[in-house]
């Protein structure tokens, strides 16, 4: 049972107690005003006003009470209030943050991209260059291994 529903039916208890109180009292007044004298009278008038008295305490109790939750509760609602709000302002702050950050990603896998090609351009040139430098080193151990005698008979005249 939630606390409203308590709250609801200690105030329907305490209505239909000063319904009672009241008919009691308004049923009495009259004959209390006309026959002041009479004992019996008096008495249950003075049973009836002590009811109506400890009504009204009850009543301005509850009444307390109620106060005393509605301001606990005004409290409670403004601090979730302010921790709403800063979640608020972080949200907003992340938000932009990953609004700038959401472009990056295409732009990092292209950059990725463009370093991986720009690697193996460089390791197939590299290749190339080694290969070129075993040739010409080839090329020219066999030159110098076997003259052509064209080039021979050209020397020997001289």
């Amino acid at each position: 049972m939630s606390d409203y529903e308590k709250q609801k039916e200690k105030l329907q208890s305490l209505d239909k107690r000063y319904r009672l109180v009241l008919d009691e009292y308004v049923t009495l007044y009259p004959k209390y005003k006309v026959y002041k004298d009479s004992p019996s009278i008096s008495k249950k008038y003075s049973a009836d006003e002590g009811n109506m008295y400890q009504l009204q305490n009850d009543l301005f109790s509850f009444k307390n009470n109620l106060e005393n939750n509605i301001v606990s509760l005004s409290e409670g609602v403004e601090k979730l209030d302010d921790i709403i709000g800063k979640l608020t302002e972080d949200n907003k702050k992340l938000k932009k943050q990953l609004a700038s950050v959401a472009g990056h990603k295409e732009g990092a896998y292209g950059s990725y991209i463009d370093a991986q090609t720009l690697y193996q351009e460089y390791y197939l040139g590299n290749w190339l260059l080694v290969f070129t430098m075993i040739a010409t080193i080839v090329m020219c151990k066999n030159t110098i291994r076997k003259p052509e005698f064209s080039n021979l008979a050209i020397l020997q005249r001289y």
